[in-house]
């Protein structure tokens, strides 16, 4: 293995990998749902639009039944005027952009640690500025990317096999070079304390 590198740092950087590829996926499915969401407030507003245009034209010939057409017509203006305060106010359509912004920085910064990781050590850059770039760029996404639904955390929760970021797995054991730590212990919560699994005691 070459000189500055060694399995700690590949550790290291596996782990980063996994979690960054977890996070891309992550914000790549919560993309889909916001667009989902955005297209079932837009397009039946977009359906009442051409609805109304063509009972008002109707309404406008007069009859018995233009004062029911035009109480029809105030309805679906109203149900319309719902739609689009909702869709402002959750604003899906720039959730999903920029989710789906979140998913291409994690995603490109999973690939180069994987191509990097899959070369010969001594083909690979230098272990020590990539370690310390790799740490400033995933702290950077980490902290810059948008809130991910609870649908769709909870719809990912169940996978294995990778190391998993915190906002899936809670809090992740530290690991200290050279050194195994003991299985953390559950400690019994005495009547009247606070019980960590409870939230909203502090």
């Amino acid at each position: 293995m070459a000189a500055d590198w060694d399995m700690a740092r590949e550790d290291i950087l596996a782990i980063w990998c996994e979690k960054a590829g977890s996070l891309g996926y992550l914000h790549e499915k919560a993309a889909s749902a916001k667009g989902a969401l955005d297209r079932a407030l837009t397009l039946p507003v977009i359906f009442i639009g051409v609805a109304t245009s063509s009972i008002g034209a109707i309404a406008a010939s007069g009859g018995d039944t233009s004062t029911l057409i035009q109480y029809t017509v105030a309805g679906f203006n109203l149900a319309s005027a719902l739609l689009l305060s909702t869709s402002k106010y959750l604003a899906p359509g720039d959730a999903a952009i920029t989710h789906k912004d979140s998913a291409k920085a994690f995603s490109v910064f999973s690939r180069r640690l994987r191509f990097q990781l899959a070369l010969p050590p001594d083909d690979r850059e230098a272990s020590a500025p990539l370690l310390e770039e790799s740490r400033v760029t995933f702290n950077r996404l980490v902290e810059a990317m948008p809130p991910l639904p609870e649908s769709v955390i909870n719809a990912f929760s169940e996978k294995s096999g990778v190391h998993l970021p915190d906002v899936v797995a809670g809090p992740s054991p530290v690991g200290i070079y050279g050194r195994v730590l003991p299985e953390p212990e559950e400690a019994d919560v005495e009547e009247g304390s606070i019980d960590p699994a409870e939230p909203n005691q502090l």
